[in-house]
């Protein structure tokens, strides 16, 4: 009644906590990891009318008739004339959505790591400062129809640098082409929109394979290099599965693993690629629960899932998972170097391990260490290990002692680093989720 002494009239547990909240008329729609709670506020101490199971996300929006719901890849309408909404329908979308907002006629769903969605009270238009901006008509509820995407640079997965020419994988931008002949000054050049989300790269000699989630299924795609700076598509091919991750033989054999979106099982797929450019599926293997990195020493495979796994891939047809080592924690990223093979993980804690793998289908743990974040990608040059570090930026350890690798460096980078390129000299070039390219110079003494 007083806005400027506002009196708290009663507190209603909601655990686990709230990630969003929308209040329409005597109602409130409460979403939480796992579930949406619906209470009856008319009163002063609200009262608990429905709770519904599944995934709810961030973003409830909530009209006369309709509930909108942005949650974990995906839009989800329901009838909500009873106090336990009804699902009407839900539409997949390639991030987690964040937030909805409905206005005469069109849902708004921001996808990503965004921020909210801004109404202009003006034009009645909308925005996304960052991420994507997808438009649904929802003129009629249980089938709402696509009408309009705007992705925005907001988040760079991975990077790959060849001579003076860096290629980001843009999960909002498509692929990006950035000139870094200065590495100080690095000047985007173009952008290629992709009919869905470039997620990961490799290079593979002159040619760059690119790894494009579509929702439920991943395309390769590779590209000619002949000229940096207008790279080439020369062919395609899908792959069941998505958050694909690459290794190769360095020649024409690429190495692929992907997981399926509701089980998290792992896939490891055998590609050719011909001298034309054109890649097909030769074999794959299917060897367990969570999909992580794929690493190739000659012709056997490390695969990070549940535990590391080495594939003999000498008959590309049918691959062969033949040992199993240490199990894992899940979305372990891997980098090999000579006889060293390099692993890294985590969660509030990440660890850093190192094995011997010079008896390939043998391999020795001989030390591991641990930092603070997720790793999420891993280059090794000479003696030194860099860390993409998420939130920290970039690690450096000094890998001279391999059972006790030290830490001797880090970066800050402006977003979270996510991807990671050291190709030659000491320039470190980093991918993070503002959708930058940043680079820096390392000495290492």
């Amino acid at each position: 009644a007083d806005p400027t002494a506002p009196a708290l009239l009663s507190r209603t547990p909601t655990y686990p906590y709230p990630h969003g909240m929308y209040v329409h008329k005597a109602r409130a729609y409460v979403s939480q990891y796992g579930r949406l709670k619906v209470f009856d506020i008319g009163g002063e101490r609200p009262s608990e009318l429905a709770v519904l199971g599944g995934d709810f996300g961030r973003g409830p929006y909530v009209d006369d008739t309709n509930l909108y719901i942005a949650g974990s890849r995906g839009f989800r309408t329901y009838d909500a004339s009873d106090p336990s909404p009804t699902l009407l329908a839900t539409r997949p979308t390639p991030e987690d959505t964040k937030v909805v907002r409905v206005l005469n006629g069109f849902a708004y769903v921001g996808i990503g790591e965004g921020a909210p969605l801004i109404l202009n009270p003006t034009s009645g238009g909308m925005r996304s400062a960052e991420g994507g901006l997808w438009t649904y008509d929802v003129g009629d509820p249980a089938n709402p129809q696509r009408v309009a995407q705007t992705f925005t640079p907001g988040a760079s997965h991975d990077v790959a640098v060849v001579g003076r020419t860096a290629y980001l994988a843009d999960l909002g931008g498509g692929l990006r082409v950035v000139n870094v002949a200065d590495p100080a000054r690095p000047e985007a050049v173009e952008q290629f929109s992709s009919d869905g989300l470039p997620y990961t790269l490799h290079k593979l000699g002159d040619r760059l394979v690119v790894g494009v989630d579509t929702l439920s299924a991943t395309r390769v795609e590779v590209y000619d290099l002949a000229t940096p700076r207008a790279p080439r598509l020369l062919g395609s091919t899908m792959l069941d599965g998505i958050e694909v991750q690459f290794d190769s033989d360095g020649a024409r054999r690429v190495y692929a693993t992907t997981r399926d979106a509701p089980e998290y099982m792992t896939r490891v797929h055998i590609i050719d690629v011909d001298p034309a450019g054109i890649p097909s599926v030769l074999g794959y293997v299917d060897p367990g629960r969570y999909s992580g990195d794929v690493a190739a020493n000659g012709e056997t495979l490390y695969v990070a899932g549940e535990m590391l796994r080495v594939i003999d891939v000498s008959d590309p047809a049918t691959p062969e998972v033949v040992a199993n080592g240490i199990r894992l924690p899940s979305s372990v990223t891997l980098a090999i170097d000579g006889d060293r093979l390099f692993g890294t993980a985590g969660a509030s804690t990440s660890r850093l391990w190192v094995w011997d793998v010079s008896s390939p289908r043998e391999p020795v743990l001989l030390g591991e260490t641990e930092f603070e974040q997720p790793g999420t990608d891993i280059h090794v040059r000479d003696d030194f290990l860099f860390v993409a570090n998420g939130l920290y930026g970039v690690r450096v350890f000094d890998l001279s002692n391999l059972t006790a690798p030290t830490e001797i460096g880090w970066f800050p980078t402006v977003g979270h680093a996510w991807g990671i390129d050291v190709p030659d000299g000491n320039i470190v070039y980093v991918a993070d989720t503002y959708g930058m390219l940043q680079t820096a110079r390392m000495v290492c003494r």
